[in-house]
């Protein structure tokens, strides 16, 4: 049996998990390697330095040796991904994105232009609410998650749907 596709995650979708104090969450949702790389970690440490409270945890927990996280850093052919996909995003969202599509990894994000070019490339996704809705499996009632979805929508998440009860079966 062939080991689980890791999901490479750009900022999106850990400070959502940030912002609703649920980072440790994800890990277990998505029951994969998880992985983010160094421009994630900067533009995260940006928002820590932006005045986002929520985000100093995530901080903490991906510069731990035990986190459940791991940076990855890009390959040299990582690093010539075509500059037109890396213009039109930030330095986060393409830096996972070139690691999905040259590893074949899953991209975690909500970020719509960074899915858009996924969906053109055929790379697996996953975002916030994929990520709830897996939780499912044990991990939270529908109730617990439709709360915890409140709160994602009450601190700004963008929902594309206000409540989890279609993908709870």
């Amino acid at each position: 049996m062939n080991p689980p596709t890791p999901i490479i995650c750009n900022t999106t979708i850990l400070s959502n998990f940030a912002a609703i104090q649920r980072v440790a969450l994800l890990p277990r949702a998505l029951a994969r390697p998880l992985l983010t790389t160094p421009e994630v970690l900067d533009e995260i440490r940006a928002g820590v330095q932006a005045g986002y409270p929520h985000l100093e945890p995530l901080e903490t927990l991906l510069l731990s040796d035990a986190s459940p996280i791991q940076i990855t850093h890009l390959t040299s052919d990582e690093l010539t991904t075509p500059r037109g996909m890396r213009l039109r995003l930030h330095a986060g969202e393409a830096s996972c994105l070139a690691i999905a599509l040259h590893r074949g990894y899953t991209l975690g994000t909500d970020d719509l232009a960074a899915r858009k070019i996924a969906q053109t490339k055929n790379i697996p996704l996953i975002g916030t609410v994929g990520a709830l809705a897996l939780c499912r499996h044990g991990l939270l009632s529908l109730e617990e998650a439709n709360t915890l979805l409140e709160r994602l929508i009450d601190s700004g998440y963008r929902s594309p749907t206000p409540r989890l009860d279609n993908f709870w079966t």
